[in-house]
């Protein structure tokens, strides 16, 4: 991502470092809250785990988050579990949020050190919640560990494959000709329109 990008003609905003302000913002915060921020060691680097006891009779939940977030990113979804669940674990994927990158970016790699870290964090057999990347994420650790999941709960899991047409259709959906244009596809991803929507 470059260091700096047009956000009003005439005005510039340092997203990467923005970005990096609001996770370390939201990390104290769950910090404050009790939660433990630590890194597990694994063949691709160190993986981020934000963690905490829960307060509920519920099983262990694992929120796993999609491409370009971080487990801090759940923050208000950790907040409303934290009173129903026995135990909460956000990792970070491999090159996002806290965690190391790898020297070499390969799925095989990034699966490997998720798995790696989630066996050394997850107590008893948990409740996998994915999102996007996430949610392929928690269906490879089911297949590679199904005793230790009591369940999947899947957000638009990545995966799925796609002929040439359909992989330039939607390439093509993030191809924006003008601000106006950028402003239309984050209306979309939003029930309401957000009043951050020109920083996104």
């Amino acid at each position: 991502m470059p260091r700096e990008r047009l956000h009003r003609p005439g005005t510039k905003v340092v997203f990467p470092t923005v970005h990096a302000l609001t996770n370390h913002l939201a990390r104290t915060s769950l910090q404050l809250d009790g939660y433990l921020s630590h890194r597990v060691v694994t063949s691709a680097g160190r993986v981020h785990v934000l963690e905490a006891r829960g307060r509920g009779p519920l099983p262990p939940v694992v929120l796993l988050h999609g491409i370009s977030s971080a487990g801090v990113h759940f923050l208000p979804l950790l907040r409303r579990l934290r009173g129903r669940v026995r135990h909460l674990i956000a990792p970070d994927m491999p090159a996002h949020g806290f965690s190391d990158s790898p020297p070499v970016m390969r799925p095989e790699a990034m699966k490997d050190a998720l798995i790696e870290a989630m066996d050394a964090v997850m107590p008893e057999p948990a409740v996998l919640f994915g999102n996007s990347m996430g949610g392929i994420a928690a269906i490879h650790y089911a297949l590679a560990r199904p005793e230790r999941v009591r369940g999947l709960i899947l957000a638009s899991p990545s995966g799925a494959s796609m002929d040439e047409v359909e992989l330039r259709r939607f390439v093509r959906t993030f191809d924006f000709g003008s601000h106006d244009d950028a402003l239309q596809f984050v209306d979309k991803l939003f029930a309401r329109r957000n009043r951050m929507r020109h920083l996104f």
